[in-house]
């Protein structure tokens, strides 16, 4: 490599943008993405040394391994004359590196940026691979705010590989840069002791890396530092950074993490970054002079009933009488006036079992969950009390399609299953599985969700959220309770009642002007009235404590509630950080007991690493793109399925159009427009254009035809500002588009001549309106159409004949019960739905007469594929393959959860300190 280069593969260098001790970085144009990348190339000094290059080519493994919005990935790998070059992501900003230059961060600044860089490096953690070259100088600040962790090229895999102690042009730090001072010594002042005396690491050498890291953000200066390597490495080894120098703001929780990650002894550093970023989070709303109690750090994480845990407490796995709260309650006595401490724990779930939805009893003793249980069995109920190791079923919850546990006494356990043939019913059983189910009533097609109120009472929404039901105690009627929205034309979900009976919560969702958002509603049981109680929040509750209970994101929130008036007092308070939620606007899950244990599910914003995969006609899935994306669940393939359209949800929650071609795998940002909304992408039958919703609460809003040439775009239906939606769902084979619009309680699709203009009267009625009717598809001969309609009852699987614009024969039932999302293979000879059981079915067609034959045979399972979304996220591709939206790793089922016991002592603290003092 002599002379500058031109051209990388097909890659066009434009110039160089850095050298390390492992070669030289370069921007570079990817022709065929239209995108930046950086490559890295190998150094012709190593080019020869096997070790050397052997490491270069694990970078590009380690790096291949990891996908996570903080840490900067790899594109692919080149060899070009026997040279090797990584292409990498392209990250635009200034390193953290420069940014220090210009002074120290403020606290609230630099803790962000350090809690960022904990997520990657937990990331890198979770994957088996350790950076150990963690350094300001590796992390970049993107013009979005966002972070991202560079340079693994030496980092190890999880296998131990200690360094040698012999020669220190071997250790891992300084390796290949001993002539290099400078370089030597900016990353000599961040290995920890362990690494500086050659010995075997692990993941707390870079929880001690991130420490230096931090408190250099918050001083200007580095932790450690001398004017020669050995001047650093024995302030490493033997000094301490200087204290004092810390600002005075600095909060007390955020000095206490410093030196927890900057213990020279391994065994008392922070073990874990998740611990990292949570204690970083946690102390950005932590009162100063905090009552609050924690545990040590390394036992906060502890599983409730791990070995790691019962030998801390010298049990060594024997469980003794009281059981796990006694054990952790004992830091403060009864009647020394102090509060409870508040003390953190996991609780995972047994060995195999994964969770889809979960939580307390009102007693704060059991944990109750839904799961297949062991092996992929029936779904079910189980209860894991926590002062056992054991969950045991709910026996007579088999089959179990959605409950819930009642929050306002906590007695009994509400849930829903269907019979073989597809009716539904309403069960109630104690939440302590003491006596088996009681059917209550037939649980309607139409209801969606319900709840349970303290008098016994059920309270059942319709799936379009316009109706709400009240069946009282002992009823097996239900009477309509007529809602009063005020002009609300968003949606309604997750009713939660008062413990008053005389109202109940629900999360209003709706397009406002920062796209789509949630606010806490609180409807009268009395009249249906309707009002809002907080404009930016979801999943409330009320608390024993006196408090309404919300989530904004990943945040818990509690504001001051009084029940008789049904009225928030003061403003909200943020409690807790880290939750899990699944995608940039809905609030995430929790829940909360009596005795003030509180239960939620740790991640913070999940749905950022979502995969486009493949099912094939064997049942076995492979990745297409595997590079994640916060991929919002539409795609769309053109008919010849060359090409693939999806939806990416940007920093801002708003909803971009990406394309690629199906034979490279990739994505390019084909439409995006400030503060719009762009979903839903339909193709054209010719494949040269998209159809997409445009949603932004203007007059602007409707449906656009979007040619892939670069033409201007137009609008070919107008739908103003939303009290609803409108979406392109498929063409007729007349060349129609078919338009799903939200009626009065049911979906409508009509038909739409492109060159009939823009007004929503030129739509004619593709169904005839007398049931509700989801997305059809058409044989790839135009002769058939299949659909999923409720005409029976519940929503079933039709194929009929087709001609002229409408359904021209008889429609046959094919699902035999419950089934949804019909695909057509594109020969023609099978169709593929999926069952009420979350199966992906499919049946043989038969070629004369246009319907399917024999029985459905089950392919895949939709909780093994980790589907993100069906309605218009799973669509059939050439060769009966069938593309779809795949969950990230980081969503999907829960395998634990997190526990904070007596919470409300931290709930308290967090009120106080955020009340305003008087004087």
């Amino acid at each position: 490599m002599s002379g500058p280069l031109s051209q990388i593969g097909s890659y066009v260098v434009e110039r160089e943008l850095g050298r390390g001790g492992m070669g030289v970085v370069y921007l570079a144009h990817d022709p065929k993405l239209d995108r930046p990348v950086a490559i890295k190339a190998m150094g012709e000094d190593v080019a020869l040394d096997p070790e050397r290059r052997a490491r270069f080519e694990r970078e590009a493994r380690i790096l291949a391994s990891l996908s996570h919005p903080n840490v900067a990935g790899i594109y692919g790998i080149e060899e070009v004359d026997g040279h090797l070059y990584l292409v990498l992501e392209y990250v635009e900003g200034q390193t953290l590196a420069e940014r220090i230059k210009q002074g120290p961060m403020a606290a609230e600044d630099a803790i962000e940026v350090a809690s960022q860089i904990a997520q990657g490096v937990a990331a890198a953690h979770e994957a088996g691979v350790i950076h150990r070259d963690l350094k300001p100088g590796n992390v970049k600040l993107t013009p979005q705010n966002q972070v991202k962790v560079l340079d693994f090229g030496l980092a190890k895999s999880g296998v131990v590989e200690p360094t040698s102690g012999s020669d220190p042009s071997r250790s891992p730090t300084v390796a290949f840069a001993a002539t290099r001072d400078g370089l030597v010594l900016g990353t000599a002042g961040y290995m920890s002791p362990e690494q500086a005396r050659g010995r075997t690491v692990d993941r707390r050498t870079d929880i001690w890396a991130l420490g230096c890291v931090l408190y250099e953000m918050l001083t200007g200066h580095q932790a450690f530092q001398g004017e020669t390597i050995s001047d650093t490495l024995a302030a490493v080894l033997r000094g301490e950074p200087e204290w004092a120098d810390l600002p005075d703001h600095t909060p007390a929780a955020v000095r206490r993490v410093l030196k927890r990650c900057l213990e020279k002894d391994p065994r008392k550093r922070l073990r874990d970054a998740c611990d990292l970023r949570l204690e970083l989070e946690d102390s950005l709303v932590e009162p100063s002079n905090s009552g609050v109690t924690r545990a040590p750090a390394s036992s906060l994480r502890a599983t409730v009933g791990s070995p790691a845990m019962w030998a801390a407490v010298g049990l060594s796995g024997v469980i003794l009488g009281a059981g796990l709260l006694s054990l952790i309650r004992p830091l403060s006595k009864a009647g020394d006036g102090l509060p409870d401490p508040v003390t953190r724990v996991s609780v995972n779930l047994p060995k195999g079992f994964e969770s889809y939805q979960g939580g307390l009893t009102i007693d704060g003793r059991t944990l109750i969950f839904a799961s297949p249980g062991t092996g992929g069995g029936t779904p079910r109920l189980y209860a894991r009390p926590l002062d056992s190791f054991e969950a045991h079923p709910l026996e007579g919850t088999e089959g179990v399609r959605g409950g819930f546990v009642s929050c306002v006494d906590g007695r009994w356990i509400y849930f829903v299953k269907a019979s073989d043939t597809g009716t539904r019913t309403l069960y109630r059983i104690p939440s302590d599985g003491s006596a088996p189910p009681v059917s209550l009533l037939d649980w309607k097609e139409d209801w969606s969700q319900g709840t349970g109120l303290a008098n016994g009472d059920i309270v059942a929404l319709n799936r379009d959220s316009t109706k709400l039901f009240h069946v009282p105690s002992g009823s097996t009627q239900a009477k309509e309770i007529p809602l009063k929205l005020n002009g609300f034309t968003g949606r309604l979900e997750r009713p939660v009642p008062l413990p008053d009976n005389k109202a109940i919560l629900m999360n209003a969702i709706y397009y406002g002007e920062r796209g789509f958002q949630v606010g806490v509603a609180l409807i009268d049981l009395a009249d249906g009235g309707f009002r809002f109680l907080v404009n930016d929040g979801g999943n409330a509750c009320y608390s024993p404590s006196g408090h309404l209970l919300f989530a904004r994101g990943e945040t818990l929130l509690a504001v001051r509630f009084d029940l008789e008036k049904h009225q928030v007092i003061g403003d909200p308070v943020a409690v807790t950080r880290g939750l899990r939620t699944d995608n940039s606007w809905a609030p995430a899950i929790f829940s909360v007991s009596k005795n003030g244990t509180l239960l939620y599910v740790p991640g913070g914003l999940a749905g950022s690493q979502r995969h486009v995969a493949v099912l094939q006609p064997d049942g076995k899935v492979k990745e297409w793109l595997s590079e994640g994306r916060s991929f919002q669940g539409a795609l769309a393939l053109s008919r010849d399925g060359r090409r693939l359209a999806a939806v990416v949800t940007n920093g801002d929650g708003i909803d971009e159009v990406y394309l690629g071609d199906t034979a490279h795998p990739g994505l390019r940002r084909f439409a995006a427009i400030p503060s719009v909304d762009l979903d839903f992408p339909r193709f054209t039958p010719d494949g040269e254009a998209l159809i997409l919703t445009r949603t932004s609460r203007s007059e602007e809003d409707g449906l656009y035809l979007y040619p892939l040439s670069g033409a201007p775009a137009r609008r070919i239906l107008k739908t103003g500002s939303p009290g609803g939606w409108t979406m392109a769902v498929g063409w007729t084979p007349d060349g129609d588009l078919l338009v799903a619009r939200n009626g009065k309680g049911s979906t409508v699709i009509g038909r739409l001549s492109l060159d009939k203009g823009e007004d929503p009267s030129s739509l004619r009625t593709f169904f005839d309106g007398k049931a509700d009717f989801g997305v059809p598809d058409f044989s790839p001969d135009g002769r058939m159409v299949a659909y999923p309609s409720n005409e029976s009852g519940k929503f079933e699987v039709y194929v009929a004949p087709y001609a002229d614009g409408a359904i021209a024969g008889r429609a046959v039932n094919v699902s035999r019960g419950l089934g949804y999302r019909p695909l057509w293979s594109r020969d023609g000879r099978s169709l593929t739905y999926i069952s009420g059981e979350d199966k992906v079915m499919r049946m043989t067609v038969d070629s004369k007469t246009g319907y399917p034959t024999g029985d459905a045979v089950e392919i895949a399972f939709f909780g093994d594929l980790n589907v993100a979304q069906t309605a218009l996220g799973f669509e059939a591709g050439p060769d009966s393959n069938i593309y779809f939206i795949r969950r990230g790793a980081e969503e999907g089922a829960v395998k634990g959860y997190d526990l904070v016991l007596n919470w409300f002592t931290e709930l308290n603290e967090r009120l106080a300190a955020a009340r305003p003092s008087r004087r």
